[in-house]
């Protein structure tokens, strides 16, 4: 009899140990799982403001493309990459000329189409979330 409820007693702790153990496991995982992506606003705010965030939040090398007054149709755009010692930042929100700026969204893509109005002037600018973060990835340059 004594060794039933020894048993009993044994059998009891066991399965609050197993259930505490579920629910640890449990919290742990829907805490890692649970990754809020960066919104993108307020990622597009801060890279036109900080410069040291835009450094940051640039993949180098960056590659992309220039085109300018010397391009040739048959050769195509000159393929660029950009290096972290030879970035300019720049900043729309000081700038003096008017320009249009459009979006195309997706969930983990954003390309910028920046224009200066019947000038030949554009720029694109592609970014896209990296493990829940927005980064620049690509560029491309035009001004004929």
């Amino acid at each position: 009899m004594e060794t039933a409820k020894i048993s009993f007693i044994i059998a009891i702790v066991l399965s609050s140990c197993n259930y505490q153990k579920t629910v640890v496991s449990n919290n742990s995982i829907s805490k890692r799982d649970v990754v809020k992506n960066e919104s993108f606003d307020d990622f597009y705010k801060e890279f036109d403001e900080d410069s040291l965030f835009q450094i940051k939040r640039i993949t180098f090398p960056l590659k992309g493309i220039v085109i300018d007054g010397d391009y040739n149709p048959d050769e195509g755009p000159q393929k660029k990459v950009w290096r972290i010692k030879d970035w300019n930042y720049f900043t729309f929100s000081k700038c003096n000329y008017e320009f249009e700026v459009k979006f195309d969204k997706s969930d983990t893509v954003v390309k910028e189409y920046i224009t200066i109005p019947d000038s030949g002037y554009e720029i694109i600018r592609e970014f896209k979330l990296i493990e829940s973060k927005w980064y620049l990835v690509f560029l491309s340059q035009q001004n004929l």
